[in-house]
């Protein structure tokens, strides 16, 4: 259970499950924010919870979203007295009046399916999204009213209303029983196909008689809205019109159900300003940097002139004193990279402020892993310490100001090895510390020191020893990730063309620490086609926003490692994937008959 958003005063909260690497991507990359604002407006905790709360036979026998059912089982019922349940995959108009307060504490608040945007409108987008999908040869049920909705799910007893279960307003006080026993009283093997959930959850909930209808806007679904007012994009993926449909959308309603659409909540980053510059957040304080940068600053570039200049533009606005430029060279089977290499180079030819420049230049290409090496090799043999960005990582303009000050800072503490600019919590401008600590050095643009570069091994020379030993276990706490750092190190080891592994590898090996700060600060754009290891333009970490760090900066009491922050990285990024793919698997396996678009009606 992690509380993201927390306030003494606070007696209800939103409470979402983010079990699984893209229900919690997707909701702190691109929801969270918006979820944030609302809290702050109207005294809301958030609280996510990333493990399951049934671990049983049964709790793993069925979809983790059943398990929302058992959230007053928890010690949430003892520190709130109102909890709204909502689904990760729902963006909230800041905007947007305060839920609990349009709910009597002994009902539970849900909205109509059925009735949203209104009834007539949501017959017709129906009727819409049935055409559609049988266009494409969809297997789904045909639910054309709210008793059929009922009856297909083999119900005697039909109602004229469905409640749509992605959000519902409860009492700790009241609703535990009646939320238990939906869980309980289903089958393990209910087919899932059809929202079979929902229905037994809509059935339930009408057959106690605790509900309270809320307007309709406070659960929408993205598909029904699509289709009632822009029917030519019910198909769309991402386009300007989809975007603006979107914005429209996030305006008119307060709570946008994009119900497992994961293909469009990217978009979000496009509806409204920057997590940061909103005016529903809290307003930065921004140290203006117009001083030259003391501190060397060293670019790594290849064969992508493009990328090469913004992040070369971004260079140019700091001014370091001192520039060291890492070059490899074109590849034979590649004859285009002798052009694209002499033009990424060019880029520095831009140099107009009282600047020393030095550059190695390799003729010929030694790929990812010796070229890096043998130029910070080079680097740290001129200088005691840099800030480093390679050419597909654009940072904020703050984020060198940030590196200075924590080399500075931590000059001569050897338990700090590097500084990192990125944040993967995905976290807005945080009221507490500017920068927290953490096993992991992160590398899309970092600042370090030599004493911390004479650590590093390329060749990984005490894996071999270590391999065998209990070295991982005394680090990692489950079996997931000594298996993934064992087959990576491993790797490695044995020449695969990386050398950011090494770099954790010495972290690792010295018990040390990385300081991450608590605001995105570069972007990296080289996700794509292009990319060495990056190649998926639609992963949530490709170009995450860089945000403008608050200054004076606000230092923690004690070098300190956050472990919370740590245990999500390593779920999200390292070794928590091999746990998600071995699930992902054996779901796959039980459903391969069922078509791949989940049917939310």
């Amino acid at each position: 259970m992690i509380t993201i958003h927390k306030d003494a005063d606070n007696h209800k909260a939103l409470v979402t499950l983010t079990i699984g690497r893209e229900y919690n991507l997707y909701w702190r990359r691109y929801c969270q924010r918006f979820w944030l604002a609302y809290a702050k407006r109207h005294g809301y905790d958030i609280v996510c919870i990333d493990k399951p709360i049934d671990e049983s036979r049964l709790g793993r026998s069925r979809p983790v979203h059943w398990q929302k059912h058992l959230l007053l089982s928890t010690g949430l019922a003892t520190r709130y007295d109102r909890l709204v349940i909502i689904d990760a995959d729902i963006a909230i108009n800041p905007d947007a009046p305060c839920v609990v307060n349009q709910t009597p504490i002994d009902k539970i608040g849900v909205v109509d399916e059925y009735a949203t945007p209104t009834p007539e409108l949501h017959g017709l987008a129906q009727d819409r999204l049935y055409d559609n999908w049988s266009s494409r040869n969809f297997d789904y049920i045909r639910d054309d009213s709210a008793h059929a909705f009922y009856r297909n799910a083999g119900y005697q007893k039909c109602f004229d209303r469905v409640v749509q279960a992605g959000m519902m307003v409860v009492s700790t006080r009241h609703h535990r029983d009646v939320l238990e026993s939906i869980y309980y009283k289903s089958a393990p093997n209910d087919d899932e196909r059809g929202n079979r959930e929902m229905r037994i959850t809509s059935h339930s909930l009408l057959s106690s008689s605790r509900i309270h209808w809320l307007d309709g806007r406070f659960n929408m679904v993205w598909s029904l809205y699509r289709a009632a007012y822009c029917p030519d994009l019910i198909d769309g993926a991402s386009s300007e019109a989809m975007v603006n449909n979107l914005r429209q959308a996030i305006s008119e309603v307060y709570f946008l159900h994009f119900a497992g659409e994961f293909r469009h909540i990217p978009l979000l980053d496009q509806v409204a300003p920057e997590a940061g510059t909103s005016p529903w957040m809290k307003p930065a304080t921004i140290q203006s940097f117009q001083q030259p940068l003391n501190t060397p600053v060293v670019l790594i570039v290849f064969n992508r002139p493009e990328s090469t200049t913004r992040v070369f533009e971004a260079i140019r606005n700091a001014k370091p004193k001192q520039l060291l430029v890492i070059a490899d060279g074109p590849r034979v089977e590649h004859p285009e990279d002798v052009e694209r290499c002499a033009a990424a180079r060019a880029v520095i030819d831009g140099i107009d402020w009282d600047c020393e420049v030095q550059t190695c230049f390799s003729n010929t290409n030694l790929g990812t892993r010796k070229r890096v090496v043998s130029g910070l090799d080079w680097v740290f043999s001129i200088v005691d310490e840099a800030i480093i960005l390679e050419d597909d990582c654009v940072p904020h303009s703050t984020f060198f100001s940030f590196c200075e000050d924590m080399l500075n800072r931590y000059r001569d503490d050897s338990s700090v090895l590097t500084i990192s600019g990125n944040n993967f919590q995905f976290r807005p401008q945080p009221d507490d510390d500017s920068y927290t600590f953490s096993r992991y050095p992160l590398i899309w643009g970092w600042a370090t020191w030599r004493r911390s570069w004479m650590r590093y091994d390329e060749s990984l020379e005490k894996w071999p020893e270590l391999r065998n030993s209990d070295w991982l276990k005394t680090i990692f706490g489950n079996t997931d990730s000594i298996r993934y750092w064992s087959y990576l190190f491993e790797n490695t080891y044995n020449g695969f063309d990386t050398w950011d592994f090494q770099l954790c590898f010495a972290s690792f090996l010295s018990g040390a620490l990385n300081i991450h700060p608590n605001v995105n600060l570069v972007s990296n754009i080289g996700f794509g086609k292009d990319a060495t290891h990056t190649w998926d333009k639609g992963d949530p970490f490709a170009a995450i926003p860089a945000l403008a760090m608050q200054f004076p900066l606000s230092h923690p009491p004690t070098v300190t490692r956050d472990s919370e922050a740590d245990d999500f990285i390593e779920q999200v990024l390292f070794g928590g994937i091999m746990r998600s793919l071995l699930r992902g698997l054996g779901q796959r396996i039980r459903r391969r008959h069922q078509r791949d678009v989940v049917i939310t009606q």
